[in-house]
């Protein structure tokens, strides 16, 4: 599941609502931290459709600090195993409907999440943002689960039946 390091009420309550969930369904939910397309030197070369690069060292060339949260993102990536040196990005093409920083910056994230499942070798994975809802699937699982329950204890009971009917004889 996608989540900016900013977002951190966001991140609390998808673990909090859907991790068991999925967990109970066999996935392993794991976060995935957002490109921070928020961050003015992205957001403007983006605006612009220029290439970015971003080099995932503590200090940059001329000797500046990494702002913070491209910082924190390059480290949330190290972390899992499957981070990178340098992360370019180049708009300068035709974006189609990707036409906002933040649908360029989305498509960033979701594609760096479909690296790290390809790279993990996963053979099913689900992707989702940090405000998806799956209340309707354990409604479903729920009800499925009802259903197959009730239909085991009814065949049972049949075969119970079954077994009284072979006694009278």
């Amino acid at each position: 599941w996608i989540n900016m390091q900013r977002s951190k009420n966001r991140r609390d309550k998808f673990r909090e609502a859907s991790q068991p969930m999925l967990e109970a369904l066999g996935f392993v939910p794991k976060r995935m931290a957002a490109f921070p397309g928020v961050v003015e030197e992205v957001a403007s070369a983006l605006r612009e459709r220029q290439r970015y690069v971003l080099e995932c060292s503590t200090r940059r060339e001329g000797g500046g600090e990494l702002h913070e949260e491209l910082r924190t993102f390059c480290e949330d990536h190290q972390e899992t195993g499957f981070g990178f040196e340098t992360l370019e990005i180049d708009v300068r093409g035709d974006c189609g409907d990707a036409n906002t920083t933040a649908a360029l910056a989305n498509t960033v994230s979701h594609l760096l999440s479909l690296r790290r499942a390809f790279l993990e070798d996963h053979s099913v994975t689900l992707f989702s943002e940090d405000d998806a809802t799956f209340a309707p699937l354990q409604a479903y699982v729920r009800t499925a689960t009802r259903r197959a329950s009730l239909s085991d204890s009814s065949s049972s009971s049949s075969d119970d039946d079954d077994d009284d009917d072979r006694q009278e004889e």
